[in-house]
């Protein structure tokens, strides 16, 4: 009786500890509405000397930037950004918060500053938008962009030659982020 109630036992325990030290892990993935994308989901981006920015994009966005930012600097052209991701802020703290998209809506709508989206449907508010430096119709930066930035899934903003969106920006409605990896 021992022997058999033993053999069970060294069993089940052996069968618990290969199921704890093999089972799969479990990635948590949770939607978050536009501008208010954790931090530590969001990729700062290159700058043409090698450096990270203070811009941040999401992983898509900001690995395609990078490589983009590589072919340009091959071509003797500098891309520099001056801002990305966008959180979303709010109404009433308007700009005290930084340049937010409520920011830049208040702005807009009073006559003071660039076209912007409504607050919560901004590209910069996915990490999928970048405003370049000094980029103005006409100059060598535009027309390394408009000649190669499809390459690397972005594509300009017709009305603002500085604004350029990535294809990850397509789907307008909230964004699909990998929170963090723990087990099951």
């Amino acid at each position: 009786m021992k022997t058999s109630y033993l053999r069970e036992n060294i069993r089940r325990i052996l069968h618990e500890e290969s199921y704890l030290r093999y089972r799969p892990l479990k990635t948590i993935i949770k939607e978050v509405s536009n501008g208010n994308i954790p931090d530590s989901n969001l990729i700062a981006i290159d700058t043409p000397s090698g450096g990270k920015g203070t811009a941040k994009l999401n992983s898509k966005a900001a690995k395609d930037f990078n490589d983009m930012v590589k072919a340009a600097k091959s071509e003797n052209v500098e891309i520099l950004v001056s801002q990305g991701y966008r959180p979303l802020g709010s109404k009433e703290k308007g700009c005290s918060e930084g340049f937010t998209q409520w920011c830049a809506w208040i702005k807009y709508k009073s006559g003071k500053g660039n076209l912007a989206a409504r607050p919560g449907t901004s590209n910069h508010g996915k990490g999928s938008a970048i405003d370049v430096k000094n980029c103005k119709k006409g100059t060598p930066l535009h027309n390394c962009l408009v000649k190669n930035a499809s390459k690397f899934n972005f594509r300009p903003l017709d009305r603002e030659a500085w604004h350029w969106d990535h294809s990850s920006s397509k789907d307008m409605g909230s964004t699909t982020v990998d929170l963090s990896t723990t087990d099951t």
